[in-house]
């Protein structure tokens, strides 16, 4: 059963902050050059962390494997080696 609730601005914030939430709609905007803000929304840490992006709560071993890559990628190749790698783990969620 669906039950829609109604909120005031402040009370969503605080839900979604605290992930008080069963279902949600939720924009993950990225540059073309997506960085260590993919941590905020996809790590372990993140998931266990209050206030965080990682609205859907995810903590998965291969994706922990990638998401360092964001961070140290030398060059525009290996950014988007990355971003695929990523992807494709996300993707069979």
């Amino acid at each position: 059963t669906l039950n829609i609730r109604v909120t005031d601005a402040a009370l969503f914030i605080k839900r979604m902050n605290e992930f008080d939430y069963d279902i949600v709609i939720a924009n993950y905007a990225n540059s073309l050059s997506p960085g260590n803000e993919q941590m905020e929304y996809h790590s372990c840490v993140a998931a266990q962390t209050n206030g965080t992006r990682n609205y859907a709560g995810v903590c998965d071993d291969a994706v922990e494997k990638i998401l360092p890559y964001f961070a140290s990628a030398q060059n525009r190749a290996e950014l988007v080696a990355a971003s695929r790698a990523l992807d494709r783990v996300l993707r069979r969620k």
